[in-house]
């Protein structure tokens, strides 16, 4: 059936790298070297037994999900129990020579490595292991996933401006409940592409010029694009007065936009100056995001009964 014309194929490749401390088993990673894919919505209870072990308890966060965060009616079928989702594409390029420098340079301006620098712009270590519970890298057979940011409400453990902080606050929205906030959530499917510099992933092969394409195929579905998506990029992501600042419009201090993806390149953060320590204040610092937007768009991704009626 003739609805559409093939303009060009992106394609993507999945980068791999072992982790030790798990029996050599590969993860995910993206080409910045960070473990990638670790927090998304389950749904149903297969995903909840397959979670990894030391998030099972589900003490500190949640990770189950209703299918009415991604589903709705699919208009094009008039099928019972036909559902499609709202899906938004973005190519993303990583510049990862840049990022590198200036990862170097807020360790530099921080006086601490570069391991942790680098861990407070993502929130994560490369290994996966939270910055919000530890200021070095703590290898383990899990990558833990249950925790949440009540009791680092000032970002001295994991800054108010890293990236899995501004994108799932977990329960730190000011006046917002925790129902509320967890109806934002997306679940996101990206993969890389490009090859990785080398030292990233085991595979695939990689590509010692940093001049070369590389970044991340980002993929997201949701039930409402203005009310996630959006919503996520404007009000949390770009938004320098979140969650410092949004009660008094950075009257008395602003966090900055996501040190990660942010995309005003002008606006400083505020860093901790000792991990862990309040009373030693912060520090500010413009991390800009070595992250570009290449171009995107908005799709409505239709039900199986639809397709299968083509």
């Amino acid at each position: 059936v003739g609805i559409g014309e093939v303009l060009t194929v992106e394609e993507g490749t999945v980068l791999r790298r072992k982790n030790p401390a798990a029996g050599g088993d590969p993860e995910s990673v993206e080409h910045f070297g960070y473990f990638d894919g670790i927090s998304n919505p389950l749904f149903t209870q297969q995903d909840l037994n397959d979670e990894r072990p030391e998030n099972k308890n589900r003490t500190h966060w949640d990770p189950e999900a209703s299918l009415d965060l991604v589903l709705v009616d699919d208009p094009f079928s008039s099928q019972a129990d036909a559902f499609g989702s709202y899906f938004v594409y973005r190519k993303l390029g990583q510049d990862v020579a840049t990022f590198n420098v200036r990862v170097k340079a807020l360790a530099l301006a921080l006086n601490t490595t570069e391991a942790l620098a680098g861990a407070m712009v993502v929130g994560r270590f490369k290994d996966g292991t939270p910055v919000l519970k530890t200021d070095t890298p703590t290898p383990g057979p899990e990558i833990a996933n249950d925790f949440n940011f009540r009791e680092d409400r000032n970002g001295a453990r994991c800054p108010l401006q890293s990236h899995i902080r501004k994108v799932n606050p977990r329960g730190t929205t000011p006046l917002t409940s925790l129902d509320s906030e967890r109806r934002r959530r997306i679940v996101r499917r990206g993969i890389p592409y490009g090859k990785p510099m080398p030292g990233i992933a085991d595979t695939p092969e990689p590509d010692a010029n940093p001049a070369a394409p590389r970044g991340l195929l980002f993929m997201c579905f949701q039930q409402n694009v203005e009310d996630q998506f959006e919503f996520i990029q404007r009000t949390w992501v770009d938004n320098e007065h979140f969650p410092k600042g949004v009660l008094t419009l950075g009257l008395f201090g602003d966090t900055g936009d996501d040190a990660l993806i942010g995309q005003d390149a002008d606006e400083s953060q505020r860093w901790p100056k000792k991990w862990g320590n309040s009373d030693a204040g912060t520090k500010s610092f413009n991390f800009e995001s070595a992250v570009t937007l290449k171009g995107g768009e908005y799709f409505f991704a239709p039900s199986i009964p639809f397709l299968r009626s083509l």
